[in-house]
């Protein structure tokens, strides 16, 4: 539990699971740090051969990981995968789902680079990232993480689009996650702050660029 300095009852609850199994640590930040470092601390930490960064307000299907790693275990090529999400609220209420393509509506899929990116082109960023389940080493030591200096809440986005360059990258059809919306979660607050243009169109002019040249 990488705890990112959470004033809430976060530290009681994780050292209590802790004290209880062994196989839970609570790693704390005293001071607030982005995201993406928090991540980056989590794939630091990692011991296991598969990793997935939890959200701590979204709620995750019993049944999620072990379909994710039977979909790593069908396709050994990929290294990552993602899965649909219901959208809820902050009283855990059903309110819709998570926008996707066609494409990825009706069966698993595993896509390439340039699908990939003529996809995003298409549509935008429509990648559940709390959905991610991958391959710790590939995303730890040869990806480097997140970028959040130079692509800040969108590095998500250009680590994905890094390791489709690698190797392909698998969506599972089925909602195996619902991702909460609400007036407290972190990427609401951080809309609600932004005055300047989106990271995202960063991301993709770096990426297009190295396609269509400059």
């Amino acid at each position: 539990v990488v705890d990112n300095a959470s004033t809430d009852e976060t530290p009681a609850i994780a050292q209590e699971f802790a004290a209880r199994d062994a196989r839970v640590r609570h790693v704390r930040f005293e001071t607030l740090v982005s995201g993406e470092q928090n991540f980056n601390r989590c794939l630091e930490l990692a011991a296991g051969k598969l990793v997935a960064i939890l959200h701590a307000d979204d709620i995750y299907e019993r049944e999620m990981i072990a379909e994710q790693v039977a979909f790593l275990e069908r396709h050994p090529r990929c290294e990552v995968v993602f899965t649909h999400a219901k959208i809820i609220d902050a009283q855990g209420n059903v309110t819709g789902e998570r926008y996707r393509p066609e494409e990825l509506r009706f069966a698993n899929i595993v896509l390439g680079h340039a699908d990939l990116l003529r996809l995003l082109a298409k549509y935008g960023n429509f990648i559940t990232c709390p959905s991610a389940l991958m391959r710790a080493d590939v995303f730890a030591q040869e990806l480097g993480g997140w970028n959040g200096a130079e692509f800040g809440s969108s590095a998500d986005l250009d680590l994905w689009i890094r390791a489709s360059q690698r190797a392909p990258i698998g969506f599972i059809a089925a909602p195996l996650m619902r991702y909460r919306v609400s007036e407290h979660s972190f990427s609401v607050g951080m809309q609600k702050m932004r005055t300047k243009r989106h990271p995202l169109f960063k991301v993709l002019e770096r990426h297009f660029r190295e396609i269509i040249g400059d």
